[in-house]
């Protein structure tokens, strides 16, 4: 296995653009990658099978080890490749930041005057009260009156900002909060003494802010209490909150990102041990371009953590990759994010065009509370399974000539053209799995970098696959705005089919979790499916056979809730704004399970997901790749635990 095989593909960009650093001076790269350091070191996640001593002895630095064959720690580029080397070293990671993913609808769930009712400003029933509903996002406006009870008290238990450093009052969370009790502690907790003075006036304390929205939307959704007019009412209004910034923070976290998503999770949950109290998670992020099968490091990591989990549970967004997208020149065209390519016996020959239609130049953003440009590198990846061989090339913009991508496992090839940079990488991807033989699949992947100016060079990417073996692979492309887009306006061949399936976001296809699609609550009972919502099943690469996914459906078009003063909204009213997309759909769930806990705060996970995915609405009759079991019915659920 050679070293390229081992790194992730961010450290594998990271490195490279170190390299032309090094060799040929900043002045002549086109971009200087972000996330490169400027004295060379960063935090990785390496996954070994030997004595860590081993791999320190090469230069590793660990700053935390988790329970089973891997570590996180510091170290310095130029000993990565000596690192990677180790036989013992199965991969080293830098991971990928995830993405966020964007009145009627709660009664729709069977919910307000069903499991609780509001007489005046008092609340009666199953409440959520007692149960931690945790929140890993961006943040919330600790301050929003939903989030307070009548006594002007806070609700929110803790806030664990990722990105504050020391320095700001506050401090650090506890060690043992983490996942590795020994490890490192970094960023900054606020528990509710703090929050209460901050909200009631008395100190200034906390500095924590929610500048993009979507945490204190999702917050709001599963527990916020609709504290003025009472019209918004999430669905566990009297829960409790833990909430993770982990989106776009302030300073970067000294960690890796897979490091800071265990520590997100171990936190809460952690938390919510040491106050006694039961506790779901809600995560409504995810990554577009993984590989869509459920066997990523974090889904090995969600499987094993609520595996016979008692009083906690976890709840992911399905993501928003099917449906249309806007253009910049306003013609609405499909996504055609995945296209799914099959070659029979004998193998053959697939071409396919994507085309990179929108530039993006000075994409300016306000996520970090400070306007700053976003515009990062965009790829597409072709996933296959391991154990077949493909020659893989990609034609540029405006030229004839192919250029021929790195055999398997090869060194990647990365040069410059129109003032920007491609990365062309080909490698067998292997995926540590706790208790399980590791598990390989191979990606070809093309990155494309923008310049100095923030553009990308639009026109057509043609990628060529090559094989004389038969076996079905899954081409993704990124997409936020625009990006990269999969062409079939003059038809595709026969051997390639676009495909609004597959397309589980990451996080999503863990087993032991609930995976959530977004119907509309205000169709009356057609309850269509989102356009946008992310459908099943899962891809496989001549792997274990994956779990089911999405498990159900909620509510997740057009739902208004609470508004974060710190996020720049046009269309809101004053504490409230409107919002769609699965993340909006997640929620509703969590929400659901923490009055479940409330009533019987023993239940199991698995218990849990029994509840919500066989007592649920089946009418309209569910389609299992868009809605799993069918649309929640919290009611239902409730009435039936064991």
């Amino acid at each position: 296995m050679s070293i390229w095989s081992k790194l992730d593909s961010s450290l594998t960009s990271i490195y490279l653009d170190y390299l032309h650093e090094r060799d040929r001076g900043v002045a002549a790269e086109p971009r200087h990658h972000p996330m490169v350091p400027k004295d060379g070191r960063l935090n990785g996640a390496i996954y070994f099978s030997c004595d860590l001593a081993e791999i320190e002895a090469l230069g590793f630095e660990t700053t935390s080890r988790a329970p089973s064959g891997s570590a996180s720690g510091d170290i310095h580029l130029s000993d990565l490749e000596r690192l990677a080397s180790h036989p013992a070293v199965v991969r080293i990671a830098y991971g990928r930041e995830p993405k966020p993913l964007l009145d009627a609808s709660v009664p729709d769930i069977n919910v307000r005057g069903k499991i609780w009712t509001l007489t005046g400003s008092v609340f009666s029933g199953f409440t959520g009260a007692g149960v931690i509903i945790g929140v890993i996002d961006t943040g919330i406006d600790f301050s929003h009156p939903f989030f307070r009870d009548l006594a002007n008290t806070t609700r929110i238990l803790r806030i664990w900002d990722q990105g504050l450093q020391d320095g700001v009052d506050g401090k650090a969370p506890d060690k043992s909060l983490l996942e590795d009790p020994n490890g490192k502690t970094y960023g900054v907790e606020y528990d509710d003494k703090m929050i209460n003075a901050a909200v009631q006036g008395t100190s200034k304390v906390v500095v924590h802010r929610d500048c993009n929205g979507h945490g204190t939307h999702v917050a709001s959704i599963a527990a916020g209490n609709g504290q003025d007019k009472y019209q918004y009412v999430g669905v566990a209004p009297q829960a409790s909150l833990v909430v993770v910034k982990y989106l776009y923070l302030d300073n970067a976290a000294p960690v890796n990102e897979e490091q800071r998503f265990r520590d997100a999770v171990c936190y809460i949950l952690n938390t919510a041990a040491k106050l006694g109290k039961p506790v779901v998670i809600n995560l409504s992020v995810g990554d577009s371009i993984a590989p869509h099968d459920g066997i990523t490091v974090s889904e090995d990591f969600l499987t094993n953590k609520f595996a016979g989990a008692t009083g906690q549970a976890f709840v992911a967004a399905a993501s928003n990759d099917a449906g249309f997208m806007q253009y910049h020149k306003g013609a609405v065209v499909s996504k055609n994010q995945h296209a799914r390519v099959t070659f029979g016996a004998g193998g053959g020959t697939a071409e396919i065009p994507i085309e990179l239609l929108d530039v993006r130049t000075d994409r300016m953003e306000y996520n970090h509370c400070v306007g700053q440009d976003e515009t990062g590198s965009l790829a597409f990846r072709f996933y296959y399974p391991n154990g077949k061989t493909i020659n893989a090339s990609v034609q540029l913009p405006d030229t004839t000539a192919f250029i021929a991508g790195p055999l398997l496992d090869g060194t990647p090839k990365s040069d410059a053209f129109s003032g920007r940079r491609y990365e062309l990488r080909h490698v067998t991807e292997t995926v540590p799995r706790h208790g399980l033989p590791n598990f390989k699949r191979n990606l070809f992947q093309f990155i494309e970098t923008p310049n100095n100016a923030k553009e990308h060079y639009q026109g057509m990417y043609t990628l060529k696959i090559e094989t004389t073996d038969a076996f079905e692979g899954h081409l993704y492309c990124s997409q936020s705005r625009g990006d990269f887009r999969i062409d079939d306006s003059a038809g595709l061949a026969d051997n390639v089919a676009i495909e609004e399936r597959f397309l589980i976001g990451s996080y999503g296809g863990a087993a032991n979790i609930l995976t959530v699609a977004s119907y509309s609550a205000r169709s009356g009972d057609a309850r269509p499916v989102a356009v946008s919502s992310s459908r099943g099943p899962l891809a496989s690469y001549d792997g274990p056979a994956p779990p089911a996914k999405p498990d159900l459906a909620a509510p997740g078009v057009k739902v208004t809730a609470a508004h974060s003063k710190f996020a720049i909204r046009t269309t809101c009213k004053p504490n409230t704004v409107e919002m769609g997309g699965t993340s909006m759909a997640t929620p509703h769930v969590a929400g659901a399970i923490a009055l479940l806990l409330h009533k019987k705060g023993t239940l199991t996970n698995a218990e849990i997901i029994t509840a919500l995915t066989t007592h649920i609405r089946t009418d309209p009759a569910p389609v299992a790749e868009e809605v799993g079991k069918g649309r929640l019915d919290a009611k239902d659920a409730i009435d039936h635990l064991p």
